[in-house]
């Protein structure tokens, strides 16, 4: 067993009989085994038991401590208790984070750390327990363990650490004044089945008060009846007259196209918002849009992407960012092929981000993401002619003249293409690193077009896109685009 483990055996003060079920219960999904090592498992299907393990002893432990509390507030007391920022800290006092076996993806993107990977494992590891002790100990031994770790932090006070119910709130505040009920609905869901994120908006009336994200829709509802609140503390004519004024600015007269919408809207880019349209992925009111020229009245008729509703948001923030994508990993959101993708490397954002065009799976660098559909409608057509930059290493030794014909043009598929920048940086045995710019970035450009003139492209690495640099960027690392970086991309 590893020395790590042993120590974290030490602070559960307990130790197990078959050191195997911790092992499982510390290997994450992205985890794959070395061929030296026997596969035991990841811990994705024995955190739904340490799920059911934790509410039962804690639901206990919580009837014998405060026999004051009725059944309402018991589970409101339970629910701060084992909710995920409560596990997560439990994780932390324990240090799993450096327990966890990770895949190289959730490792470069911060997993150690991440709330909801440690309060996952923490119900792993109790989960593990239980399995380990209940032939011998039945409960016995688990809830000891739990006992342990929860009663030092309970207060005298229960009332005092009961988390605040906003939607009950939301609810009793909106019909106090309008005698309108306040609802939810899934307006995104993004990230891999064993991490998935959901984010929530509430209505009253089909107008949009706030909305949240969260490792659970219950979690995400209570973050957006929160903010909700919040806006309205801050601006309470919001809901006179039936919230009358509620989001006028997402309101319009004039009918506007349904891709500029899917835009405005951070679903997906113009481009791709086409393509889910000819795909029959978007509805109008109900009915399956098959005309590009389609038009709607936003605030009025209804618009749903892949099954969800299309929410444009009062006060959408462009938000963009500049990431380094590592080498083999697949610029798209999920992979069926559970192959690492682009949304490994996402940075912690409320916005529902895409990337900005594409990067070959081996090739690696500069890559935008955004919320912004406009924008990156802009910055990914040819006609507005963004420059990117690229460091290439070919196979061979290129002398300058067989660079002509990119130069002039490349043919590539029976089709020329725009003039490419190109230059020879220096020679290493027999490869050549070049530097070029492009204006267009068709499918495998680049590979195409210095085989057709003999030299097999073996690395790819973008540096530039327009003015934003990649800079000081490590493999998986990003930054936020500062006001100034996004109006340059804007003008």
């Amino acid at each position: 067993m590893k020395q790590k483990w042993i120590h974290l055996c030490n602070r559960l003060d307990y130790q197990f009989e078959n050191p195997d079920i911790l092992r499982q219960a510390l290997t994450h999904k992205s985890y794959l085994p070395l061929e030296s090592e026997e596969n035991f498992g990841n811990n994705e299907r024995i955190e739904f038991l340490g799920d059911a393990v934790l509410d039962l002893v804690t639901s206990e432990m919580l009837m014998q401590e405060f026999p004051e509390l009725d059944e309402g507030g018991l589970s409101k007391f339970r629910a701060s208790l084992v909710s995920e920022s409560g596990l997560c800290k439990q994780a932390r006092a324990l240090e799993l984070g450096d327990c966890l076996l990770l895949g190289r993806g959730e490792e470069m993107t911060g997993g150690r750390e991440k709330t909801s990977l440690l309060s996952d494992t923490f119900e792993a590891v109790m989960a593990a327990i239980y399995l380990d002790s209940r032939d011998k100990h039945g409960l016995s031994e688990i809830a000891r363990v739990i006992r342990k770790l929860f009663l030092p932090h309970l207060p005298e006070n229960a009332q005092g650490y009961i988390t605040r119910d906003y939607k009950s709130e939301l609810q009793e505040h909106v019909q106090k004044l309008t005698g309108l009920p306040s609802t939810y609905e899934l307006v995104d869901e993004t990230g891999p089945d064993h991490q998935k994120e959901f984010t929530m908006a509430v209505f009253v009336r089909d107008k949009e008060y706030g909305r949240g994200s969260g490792a659970s829709k219950k979690l995400a509802s209570q973050l957006a009846a929160e903010n909700a609140l919040v806006r309205i503390h801050h601006d309470p004519s919001l809901l006179e007259g039936g919230c009358g004024q509620l989001m006028k600015n997402t309101e319009s007269d004039e009918p506007v196209r349904i891709q500029k919408v899917i835009a405005q809207a951070g679903v997906a880019s113009r481009r791709s918002a086409e393509d889910l349209i000819r795909a029959g992925e978007v509805l109008l009111n109900g009915e399956i849009v098959k005309q590009m020229g389609c038009k709607m009245l936003i605030g009025k008729d209804h618009l749903s992407v892949e099954g969800r509703r299309v929410v444009i948001s009062p006060e959408q923030k462009t938000e963009v960012y500049a990431l380094y994508k590592p080498k083999n990993c697949i610029t798209t959101l999920n992979d069926p092929q559970g192959r690492v993708t682009i949304n490994d490397f996402f940075p912690q954002t409320s916005a529902r981000l895409f990337p900005v065009g594409r990067l070959d799976y081996d090739a690696e660098g500069l890559i935008l993401l955004t919320n912004d559909g406009d924008l990156a409608h802009q910055l990914m057509h040819p006609r507005h002619k963004v420059s990117k930059g690229y460091f290439v290493k070919v196979r061979g030794i290129v002398e300058n003249k067989a660079l002509s014909e990119l130069r002039k043009g490349p043919v590539i598929d029976d089709r020329r293409h725009q003039r490419v920048r190109v230059k020879i940086l220096h020679n290493v045995n027999d490869k050549t690193w070049l530097e070029l710019f492009l204006r267009e970035g068709t499918n495998r450009q680049i590979k195409k077009m210095f085989q057709k003139i003999g030299y097999p492209v073996q690395k790819i690495k973008r540096f530039q896109i327009g003015s934003i640099m990649l800079g000081d960027l490590q493999s998986g690392e990003s930054r936020a685009l500062s006001p100034k970086e996004i109006k340059q991309i804007l003008n």
